[in-house]
């Protein structure tokens, strides 16, 4: 079993681009709609965990195009979510890796 420490980047890109509550009326974010604000993030120096830590969401969300900035807010809010379903996905040998990862394959 891999015994890697998840980084908080690939925690905010999974909080952002995984549905973690089925019936949720907040929608992830689509693959074109993360890549816009990656763009953002990366052309301001930032990384994806920044949104952990982000003030301004509102700002991000309409320099990436993405119409309802609070929506980036109730993605986030989900963290206690996320802490369950990784430690689940743990016990069944299952880890995430994402592109910004060191573990990511080339």
């Amino acid at each position: 079993m891999n015994t890697f420490t998840l980084s908080e980047d690939t925690k905010a890109i999974l909080l952002l681009c995984c549905r973690l509550v089925p019936k949720s009326p907040i929608h992830p974010l689509s693959l074109a709609e993360y890549n816009k604000l990656a763009r953002v993030l990366y052309d301001r120096g930032m990384r994806p965990a920044s949104v952990l830590e982000e003030k301004n969401l509102e700002n991000l969300a309409s320099l990436a195009q993405i119409k309802d900035g609070e929506r980036l807010q109730g993605l986030l809010d989900m963290r206690s979510k996320l802490g369950f379903f990784l430690e689940e996905w743990h016990q069944c040998g299952i880890w995430v890796v994402s592109r910004g990862d060191a573990y990511y394959p080339e």
